[in-house]
């Protein structure tokens, strides 16, 4: 997922990625498609407790919505070198399904770590 321009557009993408339409977010988070709508075209951003809801339902952090940094771009800032494997992983499986059109809870990937 790109950061996009503000929190509207990440929001947007984060629910293109997993496949849900506006009224099927206002319903998983509990608000209405029009509070959905305002976040999306207005850049409105939801409440404190709201975000928290969304980030989960969408399955992306907080941090990605409010800032567009993703979880392996937070480890990098923090001072750590390498993302963990998992942190990796879950960016791969980002980027897979917006190239791809799949939603985020249809890609699966196998990995296996081979020593010689």
């Amino acid at each position: 997922m790109s950061v996009g321009d503000g929190i509207g557009k990440r929001i947007r993408q984060a629910r293109h990625v997993k496949g849900f339409s506006k009224s099927r977010l206002a319903r998983e988070v509990g608000v209405t498609p029009t509070a959905v709508w305002n976040w999306e075209e207005n850049e409105i951003a939801p409440r404190f407790d709201t975000l928290a809801k969304v980030a989960f339902c969408l399955e992306v952090s907080e941090a990605f919505l409010r800032t567009g940094q993703t979880e392996a771009d937070a480890a990098m800032n923090s001072g750590s070198r390498t993302p963990s494997i998992s942190q990796l992983v879950e960016e791969t499986r980002g980027k897979i399904a917006e190239a791809t059109g799949f939603p985020l809870d249809r890609v699966k990937l196998h990995l296996e770590l081979v020593a010689d």
